[in-house]
């Protein structure tokens, strides 16, 4: 199963853009190689300066068995609204000069210093959008932990999207089955800005060390406004309180794992609306490694290999699936998550 095109990601944004467009086609090709989750992402521009504002419906209107001569009561939907926040991550670059002079390949050598920066800002805002907490850091942006942070047995809540996978310990993880699209969950965006990572070249200046001592540099500016729009909070499943000591035995006669196949089989069944979304399941190395192993099981019909094309350079890699959904790696899924409760 691979992600519908009808969904602009920053690739198919780039794509789009005219020769003056300012987002650099070898900073979208970075991103892209080193985290799919980046890639997955479907952006919409904010309808606020600083957020995007969104109603959902919370209920829906009740029918009436009409009886002939006897009238019908009016009734409504409900809906309320939420802002998702955006956050400025930011970064700059100095080269030295002398280096610069030294390498003899003034571009390149500073495109690789720079790649450093891209790849640190990359992770940030990946870990935003799963761990950030705006009331912790104004800064920040909600992300997904933040949301799904508590479990509930009242339906049609966040806390009743969450499936609890029985880890005791603090050294938790967990598994995020998202659905993708314009009316569920998007990457959102500053007006007037591009959707992803900017690049600006402020030439040669003034850089300082440590001792605030002043040396001639090259000087780059990173910058990307982000945020995460959850249209419809249904379309997301969080497996959480997975023990990753226990996933540590998987495959060992001494197995104390949890059962995550199971778990991730209710997970798919948990979403609301499937054929409007593209959904992915994301987990940590060591969890795709548990599930590697699950897959050396002769018994084991639910994991498959697919095959993943990369956006860009059409090159092809071995890709897990669930009952054909895609499972891809996310290093900043943290292995010391608290257990909820």
């Amino acid at each position: 199963m691979t992600l519908a095109t009808t969904y602009p990601t920053l690739i198919d944004i780039y794509n789009r853009m005219d020769n003056k467009g300012k987002i650099d086609a070898n900073i979208i090709e970075v991103l892209a190689k080193t985290n799919r989750f980046i890639a997955d992402i479907p952006w919409v521009e904010s309808n606020l300066p600083t957020g995007h504002k969104t109603t959902i419906r919370t209920g829906l209107p009740s029918s009436t068995k009409r009886k002939i001569n006897q009238g019908v009561a009016p009734t409504k939907s409900t809906t309320r609204q939420i802002v998702d926040t955006m956050a400025n991550f930011e970064a700059r670059s100095a080269v030295d000069m002398l280096q610069v002079q030294l390498n003899g390949n003034k571009e390149g050598w500073r495109f690789s210093e720079d790649m450093a920066f891209i790849e640190g800002m990359n992770q940030d805002v990946v870990y935003s959008m799963f761990y950030g907490n705006e009331g912790a850091d104004e800064a920040d942006m909600n992300g997904l932990h933040v949301r799904y942070n508590a479990l509930s047995s009242t339906a049609n809540t966040p806390g009743n999207q969450i499936i609890d996978c029985g880890g005791a310990s603090t050294d938790n993880t967990s598994i995020w089955l998202i659905g993708w699209g314009p009316n569920s969950v998007t990457g959102i965006h500053a007006p007037g800005t591009p959707a992803g990572l900017s690049y600006r070249d402020l030439g040669e200046m003034d850089a300082y060390d440590a001792s605030s001592n002043p040396f001639r540099a090259l000087v780059s500016l990173y910058q990307w406004t982000a945020g995460l729009s959850v249209r419809n909070y249904l379309n997301i499943v969080r497996l959480a309180n997975i023990d990753y000591s226990d996933v540590k035995t998987s495959g060992q006669t001494t197995d104390t794992s949890a059962s995550l196949m199971i778990y991730m089989s209710r997970a798919i069944d948990m979403i609301q609306s499937p054929d409007s979304c593209n959904l992915v399941f994301y987990a940590n190395k060591n969890l795709m490694s548990y599930l590697r192993i699950q897959m050396l099981n002769k018994s084991n019909i639910w994991l498959t290999e697919g095959t993943y094309t990369h956006p860009i350079s059409g090159i092809t890699s071995p890709e897990i699936r669930f009952l054909g959904y895609p499972v891809r790696r996310c290093d900043s899924l943290s292995v010391a998550e608290a257990r909820i409760v």
